[in-house]
């Protein structure tokens, strides 16, 4: 099975456009998969953490394919020199293992892993553990990235994933890729050939669906408040229109006027502004998952909202409070 695979990925990148050809047994950034318990044959004393982690098999050539970059040790081994097996019987041995960066700090903190050997406490490989990669949101592009082992063993079942990188658009090299793969092996069934991109649109279309309705409301919410602030406003300014007429009267000066009504409205607006800042950093984890790239309490983003709605209620009051200052006073006091 492991030469089938392998001649099939040899295959596929001698296909013009393709720069890069691995296998994986899942797809990178899509969740759904559970984290399994890993032990070290060398063991570990009782007082440290159990090894819990995403596991991965992974080519050789996946971390080339997704730009992984590789911070300590080397890439995949190719040969199996030096590696003993650690139980017997289990499934297929794999020839190493690289393990991500929060594996490292989370389980041997100031040492490091390479050298050491793992087995899959499920029943799993063993493999040495041969370098250290950077972190990845293997898990989902909302997941912070977490402690990962990538087995290397290109053949972790018949039917793996097989990813490529090329050049140009993917799409265009689709049908060769399809029609290579059915003369290496005309039995064999080739569907899903599909851009990542897709799958992970596919994978996050809820969450992208609820993200928009909560903008909308959001926005509706915004909205709505400045239209209460404008009427508000305007309504004082009837109110005071005699005040008003008085003060202009007496010799105040129009930009007086403007400034005391504008301020007198981003007052009220700052404090909303305040409350909800408060709200949010209560409520905010409740939208945790829904958030990438960006934590519930984040403080630019937070000030670029509140300088939003406070830039949107200093909109909404200029006209409320250019007409009071346009009240004519012998009007007023004609009036009156």
């Amino acid at each position: 099975m492991t030469e089938r695979i392998d001649r099939t990925l040899d295959m596929l990148r001698t296909i013009p456009g393709v720069e890069a050809a691995t296998t994986a047994d899942a797809l990178p950034g899509i969740p759904g998969r559970a984290p399994r318990e890993i032990k070290l044959v060398e063991g570990r004393s009782d007082d440290q953490p159990k090894l819990v982690a995403d596991n991965r098999y992974v080519a050789a050539s996946y971390f080339e394919t997704l730009k992984i970059p590789l911070l300590a040790g080397e890439r995949c081994r190719q040969t199996m020199s030096g590696l003993e097996a650690v139980t017997a019987p289990r499934p297929p041995m794999v020839q190493s293992a690289l393990v991500s960066r929060s594996f490292a700090n989370a389980y041997f903190p100031g040492l490091s892993p390479i050298g050491h050997r793992l087995v899959d406490a499920g029943g799993g490989p063993g493999a040495l553990i041969s370098g250290i990669v950077a972190d990845t949101r293997e898990q989902g592009l909302n997941v912070a990235p977490g402690p990962t082992v990538y087995w290397c063993f290109s053949a972790p079942g018949p039917t793996p994933f097989f990813l490529i990188r090329t050049i140009g658009d993917p799409a265009a090299i689709a049908g060769t890729v399809r029609r290579k793969m059915k003369e290496l092996e005309p039995a064999r069934a080739v569907f899903g050939l599909t851009p990542l991109e897709e799958h992970l649109n596919d994978a996050y279309r809820e969450n992208g669906l609820r993200a928009a309705i909560v903008a909308t409301f959001s926005i509706s919410a915004v909205l709505l408040a400045l239209v209460g602030l404008y009427g508000t406003l305007s309504y004082l300014v009837d109110v005071r229109r005699r005040e008003v007429g008085v003060r202009l009267a007496l010799g105040a000066q129009k930009q007086q006027i403007i400034g005391r009504f504008l301020a007198q409205g981003l007052r009220v607006a700052t404090i909303a502004c305040t409350v909800g800042l408060g709200v949010s950093v209560v409520f905010g984890r409740l939208l945790s998952g829904m958030l990438y790239g960006v934590s519930p309490a984040d403080p630019t983003t937070l000030a670029f909202v509140t300088a939003i709605v406070l830039g949107g209620a200093g909109i909404a009051l200029i006209v409320p409070s250019v007409r009071s200052a346009l009240v004519e006073p012998m009007q007023v006091l004609r009036d009156e």
